[in-house]
């Protein structure tokens, strides 16, 4: 070696033997392909035409010796082979393409379940529709939406397969609840909700009592189920009772409410007039006839029961009591009264006469007021209907004084105890307290007067018996009275005879 800087040359390195080449193998010969199977998952390749001597199979780093070998435990997959002679370390070209084929899987194939609403049930079928069978896991999930796989059992020559099952979130049907409601009407439960989820209730619908009703989606909705409860209350029970049901009119009926619980009562009374009361009633009917009285009870919550009592309460017309009498006037030589009944509506009568004499229950009837004082009797007329209804007519009978009286026409005041006074007699009919007489002398003067019946003329001038006496003679006399029974006055006028 010369180092070029200074031309000097280094000693010579003795003996560098280059040796000749060693032939390289060739590529080994591949033979027959025992491919996978089923139960044996690994192939094998025979090679041949391999050196003799040591050598080195690669891929696999496979040592052996012999001019052939068969490579087993092949997984599939495709191979080129060299071989390296151990002694020179020269390899051969590949061996292309030695195919070890993948055992062919069948794919399971299912029936891909459909999407369910959340809680229902569906099962993975263990048999696949072509045959297969393994097991799926994990296990089912009702409640959430999984990826499934399914693993064949062993010597199927089968591949996994995977199915997904959508679990939809179930929504909560809601409705407009149609309470509360009074017993008997009309209850309609909707069959679509507020969401427009079909379905259908049960129990059976009951319009009479509050039920809790259970709402059922139809299928394929994903949709729960739903309650409902309807609050039903109860028609109240409207009682009543009156005191009275006939009678008389006009008839006064206290009505008494004995329904439980309602606070409000109308009371229809059957002749128009309807009136509102929370208690009890007092009413009272002015025309006959027979009434139908309903009650109609309502509660706090607005719920109404009647009862009606048909022809409760009947009234009977008052019949009309009235009589006409043949006199209103008698005296004690005219007693007897005829008394004629003109009463309407009446079938009984009781008549009394005003002077306790008995009775008379005939329809008409006369009275002999004979041996009674005068006076005023008043007679009555009981008139009473078949229905015991009753009305009563009266009339005042008038017994009078028969105006009964006389006057001298001579008296002698001649101081004996005859005749000593001249005056009227009165027996009866006249008023003592509406009197007047007057005595008169033959020229007309007034000589005399009294306003006393008792107090008659003595004969002398005034009465006054230290004047001069009368003469003998005749003398005119006048007397003004008003009868006992009314205000008729009545005058009469006479002469007397004065004898000494």
């Amino acid at each position: 070696m010369t180092l070029n800087s200074s031309g000097c040359t280094s000693a010579a390195a003795l003996n560098a033997v280059v040796n000749t080449v060693p032939g390289a193998p060739s590529a080994p010969v591949v033979g027959s392909i025992t491919q996978p199977t089923c139960t044996t998952p690994t192939g094998s390749v025979a090679l041949s035409g391999l050196p003799s001597g040591a050598w080195t199979i690669n891929p696999g780093a496979i040592a052996g010796s012999g001019t052939s070998t068969t490579i087993s435990n092949l997984n599939p997959g495709t191979y080129n082979f060299t071989v390296t002679l151990n002694s020179s370390g020269c390899s051969s070209p590949a061996a292309l393409n030695a195919v070890v084929n993948i055992v062919p899987a069948t794919q399971p194939l299912f029936t891909q379940i459909s999407q369910i609403c959340f809680g229902e049930s569906f099962s993975l079928p263990t048999t696949s529709n072509n045959g297969l069978i393994g097991v799926w896991s994990p296990v089912e999930n009702f409640n959430t939406t999984t990826n499934y796989i399914f693993t064949p059992n062993a010597n199927q020559c089968a591949a996994s397969a995977t199915m997904t099952v959508t679990v939809l979130s179930a929504s909560t049907p809601t409705f407009s609840n149609p309470g509360p409601l009074c017993s008997g009407d009309p209850l309609i439960l909707p069959s679509t909700s507020n969401e427009g989820i079909l379905g259908s209730w049960s129990p059976a619908i009951d319009n009479t009592t509050t039920t809790t009703y259970t709402f059922t989606p139809n299928t394929g909705q994903c949709a729960t189920t739903s309650t409902l409860t309807v609050l039903v209350y109860a028609i109240p029970s409207a009682a009543f009772s009156p005191n009275i049901n006939q009678g008389c009119a006009p008839l006064t009926v206290n009505f008494t409410n004995m329904s439980p619980g309602s606070s409000q009562c109308t009371w229809n009374l059957g002749n128009g007039n309807v009136i509102q009361n929370s208690s009890s009633l007092s009413y009272t009917f002015q025309q006959a006839g027979c009434y139908d009285i309903s009650l109609t009870v309502t509660t706090q919550e607005g719920c109404s029961g009647t009862t009606t009592a048909t022809d409760l309460i009947c009234v009977s017309d008052i019949p009309v009591a009235d009589f006409n009498v043949s006199t209103y006037f008698i005296d004690e030589f005219n007693t007897f009264v005829n008394f004629e009944n003109t009463s309407i509506g009446a079938t009984n009568y009781i008549w009394y006469f005003g002077d306790n004499s008995t009775i008379s229950t005939s329809e008409n009837t006369s009275h002999n007021y004979m041996g009674n004082n005068v006076g005023e009797y008043l007679v009555t007329l009981v008139a009473s209907s078949p229905q015991g209804c009753i009305d009563t007519a009266y009339a005042t009978i008038y017994f009078q004084d028969q105006l009964v009286y006389y006057i001298p026409n001579a008296f002698t005041p001649d101081e004996d105890e005859y005749n000593q006074t001249f005056q009227p007699v009165f027996t009866s009919g006249f008023d003592p307290d509406h009197f007047e007489f007057f005595i008169y002398n033959r020229w007309g003067e007034l000589i005399f007067e009294s306003q006393n019946p008792n107090y008659g003329w003595n004969g002398s001038i005034d009465n006054d018996t230290a004047l001069p006496l009368c003469p003998d003679g005749v003398y005119t006399w006048k007397v003004i009275f008003r009868l006992n029974n009314n205000d008729d006055r009545k005058t009469a006028v006479g002469h007397v005879n004065l004898i000494r």
